[in-house]
């Protein structure tokens, strides 16, 4: 579980709070993105990559 904030998580992209909650992410029922829930205790909110973007760039720097 994570410490540090309550138990109340939106989506950094468009602000909603329909959200599917997991262990350790969530999905947002509007934007269909989904999100770690410890780069919200991290990173400000313009900052957070949702977990399809960061696989892209991760993907991005490999060899080809």
């Amino acid at each position: 579980m994570l410490e540090g904030k309550p138990n109340t998580f939106r989506c950094p992209r468009c602000k909603g709070k329909r959200l599917v909650i997991y262990d350790e992410s969530f999905d947002c029922i509007d934007c269909n993105l989904e999100f770690e829930k410890a780069d919200i205790l991290l990173y400000d909110e313009e900052d957070i990559l949702s977990i399809e973007e960061k696989s892209r760039l991760i993907d991005s720097f490999k060899k080809k």
